[in-house]
């Protein structure tokens, strides 16, 4: 019964996802299976939203994932069904473009939707300037609560790149707005929730979340994106 009311649950949250850009919103309910067989495969326009892929030496594994089906949006009118895989090793979106590896410009596109999860391109506002990438989608609604994944690497004199260990980091957006990472707020989490402050301190202590765990950040966003 508990496993039914699972699945059950994970089908209704997947079906109200949608991605949102910094301008606009992309409304991609139940995304995959309904654009799957409406997707374009004409590739020509994709041209201008990908670069060449560096062929790099490596030790190890510099990918999240390998080939799957997926769906890049470009925008709410142009989707592509494409054949794609995540290098952590450099927060590249690769994607097979007429049998050539290519690089999606995250800054180009709204996201990409997989089966099971989606990624969403976002900027972060940094000391030395606007940097782009790809975040996994967690949970969304008015503070999207965003997963970056990153690699520990190291060239050696032979020009291969040694990867290390895979790690993870937590991030928030809300609309319109630059990626943030939630470890800045450690000390103050009811603040990402400006508008609910005090109920969100409320919350926070009462539930004895923690910051650092996936799980009770999924709690704390879901509660106050309803």
């Amino acid at each position: 019964m508990k496993l039914y009311q699972l699945t059950t649950i994970v089908s209704l949250f997947l079906l109200c996802f949608f991605l949102e850009g910094q301008a606009q919103s992309l409304h991609i309910m139940n995304a995959y299976r309904h654009y799957k067989f409406k997707a374009a495969t004409n590739y020509h326009d994709l041209l201008f939203l990908v670069r060449n892929s560096l062929d790099k030496k490596v030790e190890g594994d510099a990918y999240l994932m390998d080939w799957e089906g997926a769906l890049l949006f470009v925008d709410d009118d142009e989707v592509y069904s494409v054949s794609a895989r995540y290098r952590v090793l450099d927060d590249e979106f690769q994607i097979d473009l007429n049998g050539q590896t290519k690089a999606i410009y995250a800054h180009l596109v709204k996201g990409i939707v997989f089966k099971d999860r989606i990624f969403v391109s976002g900027t972060e506002l940094r000391s030395d300037g606007q940097l782009n990438g790809f975040y996994e989608l967690l949970v969304n609604g008015d503070r999207q609560l965003l997963k970056k994944y990153t690699v520990t690497q190291k060239v050696r004199k032979d020009g291969v790149t040694e990867i290390g260990k895979k790690t993870v980091s937590y991030h928030f957006r809300s609309q319109t707005s630059f990626v943030e990472a939630i470890a800045d707020y450690h000390q103050q989490p009811h603040v990402i929730f400006e508008d609910h402050q005090k109920v969100a301190k409320l919350y926070w202590k009462s539930n004895h979340l923690n910051i650092k765990k996936e799980a009770d950040l999924r709690q704390y966003f879901e509660y106050f994106n309803r």
